[in-house]
């Protein structure tokens, strides 16, 4: 099998990953922060290494900022519902993937939350005076995604950040698709909500996702309970990390993501590289097909490792069913949960076939693609 479906979820999963969700099994057993025994105080301390490790990664000095959750879709949940009161006007991008898009429906419905879309151009990229020219005295809060799960271009969230500062308004960025894989600097970026998952370019296990609130006085907590923190009080903390993290959570998964962070620390510049040498290749040869048409900007400086296209007069779930049964080459096809940016390139209808790549494709998997590709052109006359 060529696994190119990394932008869902990364895989495989290396042995560090596997090591340290073992050993939580084997050696560790117990939930942090419950009782005052050497297990405890050992989970405890693995935990919250992890945090501090994600924090050194995506820009973040302070670790308690930082709380775990059960994915992006979970973290971006508690970002708006709990920032969000009635009358508030949010910004958004067409990039954004339902995660943000259906909390900010359910919102509009349920507190008369407003929210206008900023549409980038054929390209992916935005006019940030189209988006200045959207704010108005409601706009509470900003929503992009760091990169178009569709289109795979990354969008300039720096003066994204100075334009919100600016204005006083809040700056939420989904980087479900570039943490690990861009340079990420939250606090210098001006970036006040930081939504992200493990199990894409961290490499981690699924089940874990994270949640960086700057000032946490503008995000509420969503649910209540407990967790082994100050359990004489009646009310749950209002203090980070463990404001969102009620109850008891994914700690299997964190400790893997001890080793997958471990490894992606290690090998960043390597991983970078590497990357953007095979979506260099995969742009250079699929680019020559007459047969195929290419959706964003192909410059490689404003993409993470992923191509999306369509095959003339096919469908993408056509495309990517031959892929894989003739070829054992996984894609995805579809709208990949972000219907707007579909809309946009008028593929709503049809979706897309996405090639994601990741740290342990290689050339030869390229070329086996692109062989593939010819072989389904020949087999239907194109």
């Amino acid at each position: 099998m060529i696994y190119f479906d990394n932008a869902s979820t990364s895989s495989p999963k290396s042995k560090l990953v596997m090591s340290y969700i073992k050993k939580y099994l084997n050696e560790i057993r117990v939930n942090p922060g419950r009782g005052f025994g050497t297990l405890a105080k050992y989970a405890t301390h693995l935990i919250e290494d992890t945090r501090a490790e994600l924090g050194v990664l995506l820009g973040i000095s302070t670790p308690d900022n930082i709380s775990f959750t059960y994915n992006a879709t979970h973290a971006l949940n508690i970002a708006l519902q709990g920032s969000l009161s009635a009358g508030d006007h949010v910004i958004i991008s067409n990039f954004e993937h339902n995660s943000v898009i259906r909390p900010l429906s359910h919102l509009k419905k349920t507190r008369h939350i407003e929210f206008d879309i900023l549409s980038a151009d054929t390209q992916g990229f935005f006019d940030l005076k189209g988006l200045e020219s959207l704010i108005n005295p409601k706009t509470k809060l900003i929503v992009f995604s760091h990169a178009s799960n569709v289109l795979g271009v990354i969008t300039p969230i720096k003066q994204i950040g100075e334009l919100a500062k600016k204005h006083g308004i809040l700056f939420c960025v989904d980087c479900a698709q570039t943490a690990g894989i861009v340079d990420i600097e939250a606090e210098k970026d001006g970036i006040d909500i930081l939504a992200g998952t493990c199990h894409k370019g961290l490499l981690g296990p699924s089940g874990v996702g994270f949640l960086y609130v700057r000032d946490q006085k503008n995000v509420a907590s969503l649910f209540q309970g407990g967790g082994g923190y100050n359990s004489a009080s009646d009310l749950h903390p209002e203090l980070g990390p463990h404001k969102y993290e009620a109850g008891t959570i994914n700690y299997l998964g964190i400790a893997g993501l001890r080793g997958s962070l471990e490894e992606v620390v290690k090998n960043k510049k390597i991983y970078h590289e590497h990357e953007k040498e095979l979506l260099a290749d995969l742009l250079s040869r699929i680019s020559e097909m007459p047969f195929i048409k290419l959706y964003g900007t192909q410059l490689l400086q404003y993409k993470v490792p992923l191509v999306s296209f369509n095959v003339h007069n096919f469908s993408a779930q056509e495309v990517c069913s031959y892929l894989e049964d003739s070829h054992g080459i996984i894609t995805r096809g579809g709208l990949h949960c972000s219907p707007l940016i579909h809309k946009a390139m008028n593929t709503a209808a049809y979706g897309s076939v996405r090639i994601s790549l990741g740290p342990y494709n290689t050339l030869k998997d390229i070329k086996a693609f692109i062989k593939a590709l010819y072989a389904f052109a020949t087999l239907n006359k194109l």
